[in-house]
């Protein structure tokens, strides 16, 4: 993935004691993020399910981001998606992988910036923003699918 020579990408890591389709349908379904995402006001779907390549949601975020057109380029789950979003003032790339290993998996998480406008010139802090962010939703993410896990 290119990154606009203004931009800035971010990677975020976690380890998950919950299989890849769990940790998949949780993170990577727009109409689920809420669940984790408390910046993210609304997901509306603009086509029918499954979730695949081109599917596309209308987000509204709060905050200076605000309304996002997201579309989905690659979706091969429950190991992979690429996503872009693109708002009035922010344009976001995000490449998901994640791994299956012994004791659960691997998600990786790379996100692409680029602002728009006045929010071009806070281009460092949003990327600190955005990878404190990513850092608090997937430890929400692992708390809830961990918690819901069948005791071994």
């Amino acid at each position: 993935m290119s990154t606009p020579p203004t931009g800035r990408t971010i990677t975020n890591r976690a380890r998950v004691a919950a299989p890849a389709g769990a940790v998949f349908g949780l993170l990577a379904d727009p109409v689920r993020k809420p669940e984790w995402n408390d910046q993210l006001l609304r997901v509306e779907p603009l086509g029918p399910a499954p979730l695949q390549a081109g599917s596309r949601f209308r987000a509204r975020f709060a905050g200076p981001v605000g309304e996002m057109l997201i579309s989905y380029d690659e979706v091969s789950a429950p190991l992979s998606w690429r996503t872009h979003g693109v708002s009035d003032r922010l344009e976001v790339r995000l490449s998901g992988a994640i791994a299956e290993t012994a004791d659960g998996c691997a998600v990786t998480l790379v996100t692409s910036l680029l602002p728009k406008g006045w929010l071009r010139l806070a281009g460092p802090a949003v990327a600190a923003t955005m990878r404190r962010a990513w850092d608090r939703h997937l430890e929400v993410i692992r708390q809830r699918l961990e918690a819901a896990a069948p005791a071994s």
